[in-house]
């Protein structure tokens, strides 16, 4: 954890999560950062809101998906941390496994299907040929399918395993998935401007299935808008012998210098830590490659959980 981030040593950090309770990011939560409270947020733009937020709604940390393996770049998280000023800490990987909860004993009772859209379309080929004739509705979350199903004789809903048992559940079917590699990557991310009376360590995400080494940094840039000027950037990280681990543009806004129709910031994750003394040179070479350069984080490359395994408590409706 970068040194100059400070928490509060005399509670538990706080952590915002996309909720409610029984979302994949809770679970997802629940399992990296054990004994920290969790805050549900309503939506993304939430997340970053809590980190604003004072009293006992006030979030240290945040866990906001940042993509996933099969549909892509989550264009709201990253025009977020565009629009705020917030760090990356730290990374992790959970994998995403669906499953079919009701409270009917079998398929043939089920007219519905409840979830949020995700779920609907990693699940698309099961559904077509398990149940052809069911309506497909699509909900804000997998928590809120299954509280709706929980209660709507006649439906199910799609969701992370564990919420069956949270709402009194029965699993139709496990697994169901059209492809089972489907990873979301997560950051933990706060406010820029973090401050506390004395520093606390944060705990450390907990080991995944599969471990990875290494560092990681991101940065946003902006660049000219003139033939080379994004391949300028390439090359100083080619002759900074920095590998490169994913490059997305997103639409830059109004609040932003140069903000226009067809303008653009540039997301960058290099495979390396750019506060190393050892990569002082590229990252000189960056800054005067661009027109603007902000370093959001250097951290290590985040494990892979599987928290379909996890166990949690009953809740109530």
């Amino acid at each position: 954890m970068p040194s100059d981030v400070l928490f509060p040593a005399n509670r538990p950090l706080n952590v915002a999560y996309l909720g409610p309770k029984g979302t994949f990011s809770y679970f997802t939560a629940k399992a990296a950062l054990p004994g920290l409270r969790l805050l549900p947020a309503g939506d993304i733009p939430g997340l970053f809101a809590a980190l604003k937020e004072e009293g006992p709604n006030h979030a240290d940390l945040a866990l906001v998906p940042l993509e996933n393996s099969l549909r892509g770049t989550v264009g709201q998280s990253f025009d977020l941390l565009l629009e705020h000023d917030a760090r990356i800490l730290a990374e992790l990987y959970s994998h995403i496994t669906n499953c079919l909860m009701s409270r009917e004993p079998d398929l043939a009772s089920i007219k519905a299907v409840y979830s949020h859209p995700q779920p609907l379309a990693q699940c698309s080929r099961w559904l077509r040929d398990h149940l052809p004739g069911a309506a497909l509705i699509a909900m804000e979350s997998t928590a809120a399918a299954g509280r709706r199903a929980a209660g709507e004789p006649g439906t199910a809903a799609l969701g992370h395993p564990l919420a069956a048992s949270m709402l009194g559940l029965g699993l139709l079917a496990r697994s169901i998935e059209d492809d089972p590699d489907n990873w979301t990557r997560f950051v933990i991310i706060a406010a820029g401007e973090t401050s506390g009376q004395s520093p606390a360590i944060l705990p450390p995400i907990r080991p995944g299935s599969r471990e990875t080494t290494g560092m990681k940094s991101s940065l946003l840039f902006t660049v000219e808008d003139r033939p080379g000027s994004l391949a300028a950037v390439l090359a100083c990280l080619e002759r900074g012998g920095l590998n490169m681990r994913k490059l997305e543009s997103r639409p830059l806004r109004r609040d932003h210098p140069g903000h226009g129709a067809w303008k653009y910031a540039f997301f960058v994750d290099v495979e390396c830590d750019l506060t190393d003394a050892a990569h002082a040179a590229a990252l000189h070479a960056l800054r005067s490659a661009t027109t603007s350069l902000r370093f959001l984080g250097g951290y290590p490359m985040g494990p892979q959980l599987d928290t379909a395994t996890e166990k949690d408590e009953p809740c109530s409706l």
